[in-house]
């Protein structure tokens, strides 16, 4: 968790500008060298691992850790108190030789790990940083320097030359007679160090951050810099060159290993990223682990990566099958489960012979059953319609439960139908049910107690599965022998076949994602994914590729499908080319996975040996990325185009319909400091610091400035509802006639008791964070506008979204804010979740709430339960996440030092972590 109290200093920059003058910063000389008489504990920066001992550096004590039980890892020898902090160790022939900091360089000898003697030591003259160790010559990162020193008698090591270079060199990598330097903002330095006495610089290349270490693996140097894990190619030392690259925000340490970057990050907290590097030209994310502190080193031995994890001391991580998903837990019970859905914190399972079941997944790690109903038939599928569970009983059609109260369900209503219910599907206040020999059946649940059957459509084969497309009020039936059969259903009453497509098994389950295709689990036939541009004439894409074996039921995140399998368990297959999906993960359940529901980082398997088993699966990645824009303050995104405010730069556009190949098509400069906008019918609104810029974009590549309004305050934000602006200017709501784009005129403003940071409008009101006040909320159908309600945050409010009776309030360091605002007279607080940097910009897309949390980047919390949001996911931007906003399923992160990032929901895997001491 960050300090905030420190971030507070950040303010200064959102409020009105006033004149400072900033002191210059003190020079601090180098301590001297004061003994330590005692010491224990301390965080480990370093760590090195020979055979089934681990080295680390706890504090200023070498510690030898016995880590043959990687669960239960037993400290066996350490050394005396150095006097520097332990940055760095590097074995070699029975010998440990210390990057002590402040120390210099120390030499142990390890032949007995429980007892470190120390050999020798040489005070290097800066700070010893790091270390690599080749015949009888140590080269040291010290300070702004690379020292070559003689340890040929370990006894009395003594420098045999030296490279001067101008930043810090923080890290060193030696192959054959060249030393590699990551050398801060001075990029790579390759040194020559054939004659140890004269070292002499042969090439360099500059990184675009601050270079902090290089791991070398063949031709290949493998460079972090706190922004980017970047490959180059260094077969001519005299030459490098860069063939690849993966943005990882405050990246420390980079170790390779069989194809695979295992990269050490952080910067308040941290983690360990897994990179697949066998296309060097393409890395790509394989998954991570995050701990509490800043991950500084990480080693990889026999299937298991160590890192140095600061105060979280020495985390071991399995990293034998690094895209393997991982069991978390399982909840057991009696029966046989067929179905689940998943809503808020509470997992709904239709097992038979008992039928309704309710977990609790508070904990994902433990789950409880809290809650039962015994069914009257044979309860195959469940679906959710707000607080209450529809069960597709079979043979007894559906029965409507009220899991208000999860351990006390109580049955509201039974809904019998003439065939068997195999399926239900909730869409609206409407019930669609997959009813066997009897067809599609379209059931009425506006008032559960009293369900109203509202259609028939019967449907050629045996109807065991329905999804909907309300975008176009299509369903979708997975009719056993009879293939995907594919209806309109706007009219209940009267339903048509568009089309249909005879699959060659029996078609169990149908599952659509974003793109105009659907996904068919055919039984033996395995799935098939259909085109379905034309639903009179599907077409199948999938020609090869992975075929799980009788394919029970799918779930979906795009471009992921998740399989329950009978005989394979949970497949993941990656379908970005639909042609040839490819096989992403598997894991196999001890009995037949009948059922399988996606919800936030987890994958939940209805296994029909009488478990519901919890997969950990997943994390965010990124689509594309436009470093180049900085400051970036706002953004908005219409069509396929992305609008960013870039302080005193103006106006960007961005070409966003390819995210991986983004760039930008047109700029212009506005008046004064670009910070958030919003686009509408063709025209940028930009609050641009001292006024409103009114851009026309309706050729995004010649954007051209049109109008302004002279507000001749802060402006902050600006939302735009029909003809009016609502403009946070200052201490001030101001509305502002657009009608006329040219000739902007004020209609009316109100004074308010904070700074006015984000605005949103639900007519008739308008909705202000408005810092050190909280939210406001204002009627904006008088003129001029009067306040109605008014609710005080706990910290400073700097961004607001309103989605129907409920304002979320990006409020600093008070985190995500949910208000009840179905009386404007009165908002009511009903639910808050604390991130872990400061919240300052919002975007809603239900049912996650999406915050631009500063340093923390995107946090992504589930508020399905307004009073009990949780946290599903996160992304690490390079620096400032400072706006947010979700378009077309994906979601697009303005970072005020990154630039411009798109991401979409994707399944990279966590690790398992094993121990930690």
């Amino acid at each position: 968790m960050k300090i905030k109290l420190l971030m507070l200093a950040f303010l200064a920059l959102l409020l009105p500008a006033t004149n400072a003058m900033v002191a210059p910063a003190s020079v601090v000389p180098r301590a001297m060298y004061v003994p330590v008489v005692g010491q224990i504990g301390g965080t480990v920066h370093a760590v090195a691992i020979q055979g089934d001992i681990a080295y680390i550096g706890t504090g200023s004590r070498l510690v030898a850790v016995n880590v043959a039980d990687r669960a239960n890892p037993v400290p066996v020898g350490r050394s005396r108190p150095l006097p520097g902090i332990i940055e760095h160790i590097q074995l070699d022939a029975g010998r440990a030789y210390v990057a002590d900091g402040e120390g210099g360089l120390f030499i142990f000898d390890i032949t007995n790990p429980a007892q470190l003697r120390e050999l020798g030591r040489y005070d290097t003259p800066n700070t010893a940083l790091d270390v690599a160790v080749a015949g009888r010559y140590a080269y040291v990162a010290d300070g702004n320097a690379l020292r070559v020193i003689d340890v040929g008698d370990p006894l009395a090591p003594v420098e045999a030359g030296s490279f001067v270079t101008m930043h810090t060199t923080w890290g060193v990598a030696l192959v054959g007679g060249y030393v590699y330097l990551a050398n801060d903002n001075g990029g790579i330095r390759i040194i020559n160090v054939s004659d140890p006495a004269h070292p002499i610089e042969v090439g360099y290349h500059l990184t675009r951050g601050y270079t902090t270490r290089i791991a070398v693996d063949g031709t290949y140097a493998y460079v972090v810099d706190l922004y980017f894990l970047t490959v180059m190619n260094v077969a001519n030392p005299l030459l490098p060159v860069d063939v690849g690259s993966l943005y990882i925000r405050h990246a420390r340490d980079v170790r390779v290993s069989g194809g695979k970057a295992y990269v050490a990050y952080g910067y308040y907290d941290g983690g360990m990223r897994v990179v697949d590097v066998s296309n060097p030209a393409a890395p790509g994310d394989l998954g991570f682990v995050a701990f509490r502190d800043i991950a500084r080193r990480v080693v990889v031995s026999g299937g298991y990566a160590y890192v140095a994890a600061g105060a979280d001391g020495l985390r071991i991580m399995s990293v034998s099958s690094p895209v393997a998903p991982v069991e978390a837990a399982f909840a057991e019970f009696d029966g046989n489960a067929f179905g689940v859905t998943v809503g808020g914190r509470y997992a709904y399972v239709a097992a038979q012979p008992v039928g309704l079941y309710v977990i609790d997944m508070a904990d994902p790690l433990h789950p409880q059953v809290i809650g039962t109903y015994d069914t009257p038939g044979e309860a195959y599928g469940i679906a959710l319609y707000g607080c209450y569970a529809l069960i597709a009983d079979g043979s007894r059609g559906i029965q409507i439960y009220d899991v208000a109260r999860p351990t006390q369900p109580s049955l509201v209503s039974s809904f019998d139908t003439p065939g068997v219910t195999y399926h239900v599907h909730v869409s609206g206040s409407r019930a669609y049910l997959a009813d066997g020999l009897a067809g599609l059946r379209v059931v009425d649940i506006a008032n559960p107690a009293a369900p109203v059957e509202l259609g028939v459509f019967n449907t050629p084969g045996t109807a065991y599965h329905v999804t909907i497309d309300s975008s176009n009020n299509h369903a979708y039936v997975a009719d056993g022998d009879r293939g995907l059969q594919i209806l309109h259903v706007a009219n209940p009453a009267a339903i048509t076949e568009l089309g249909s497509y005879d699959t060659p098994g029996i078609a169990r389950n149908v599952a659509k994602l974003v793109h105009s295709d659907v996904y068919v689990s055919d039984g033996d036939g395995g799935l098939i994914i259909l085109d379905i541009t034309n639903p009179a004439s599907p077409v199948k894409v999938n020609t090869s590729g992975v075929n799980p074996a009788y394919a029970a039921q799918i779930a979906g995140e795009w471009p992921y499908l998740y399989i329950a399998s009978n005989l394979d368990g949970l497949t993941i297959l990656d379908v970005t080319d639909r042609t040839t999906p490819k096989l992403v993960a598997a894991i196999d359940t001890p009995g037949k996975a009948l059922g399988v529901a996606i919800d936030g980082n987890y994958a939940y398997v209805a296994d029909f040996g009488g478990r519901l088993r919890v997969l950990l699966i997943s994390q965010w990645r990124t689509t594309g990325a436009l470093p180049a824009l900085a400051p970036v303050s706002g953004l908005a995104v219409a069509g396929d185009y992305a609008y960013l405010g870039v302080r005193d730069r103006g106006l960007h556009i961005i070409a966003v319909a390819d995210p991986a190949a983004m760039r930008e098509i047109g700029w212009v400069r506005t008046p004064w400091y670009a910070w958030r906008l919003a686009v509408s019918g063709g025209r940028a609104y930009i609050s641009d610091g001292y006024d409103l810029s009114i851009v026309n974009v309706s050729t995004p590549g010649a954007p051209l400035l049109q109008g302004v309004y002279p507000a001749a305050g802060g402006t902050k934000d600006v939302a735009v509802a029909g003809n009016y602006a609502y403009l946070a200017v200052a201490k001030e709501l101001r509305l502002v006639d657009i009608s006329n784009p040219a000739d902007p005129w004020e209609l009316g403003r109100l004074t308010l008791p904070g700074y006015a940071m984000g605005v949103a409008v639900q007519w008739p009101y308008a909705y202000i964070a408005a810092y050190n006040s909280g939210l406001r909320v204002i009627r904006v159908n008088v003129v001029p506008p009067v306040e109605a309600g008014s609710y005080d945050t706990p910290s400073f409010a700097f961004d607001v979204a309103v989605a129907g009776n409920v304002a979320y309030v990006a409020d600093f360091g008070g985190g995500l804010q949910i208000v009840d605002i179905s009386n404007p007279l009165s908002p009511v607080a009903v639910g808050a979740y604390d991130t872990p940097g400061m919240a300052n910009g919002i975007a809603i897309a239900w049912p996650y709430a999406y915050i631009a949390d500063d340093y923390a980047g995107l946090r992504v919390i589930d508020i399905s339960d307004p009073a009990h949001p949780v946290e599903v996911g996160f992304y690490d931007t390079p620096g400032r996440a400072v706006d947010v906003t979700c378009v077309g399923g994906r979601v697009y992160v303005a970072d005020d030092e990154g630039g411009l990032f798109i991401l979409q929901p994707a399944r990279a895997i966590f690790l398992p972590l094993v121990a930690r001491p």
